[in-house]
């Protein structure tokens, strides 16, 4: 899996933490998703 992959993933699921009151399970997954990936790669 590449950097960007987890970029995306993270910045979409920040996107849709914004647009929904309630974090919703698909983007807290995309976020810790993002994030590991993130930090995988570090």
């Amino acid at each position: 899996m590449s950097v960007q992959t987890g970029l995306l993933a993270f910045v979409n699921g920040m996107r849709l933490t914004d647009t929904t009151p309630i974090p919703e399970p698909a983007s807290i997954l995309l976020l810790s998703f993002g994030g590991l990936a993130l930090l995988r790669r570090r």
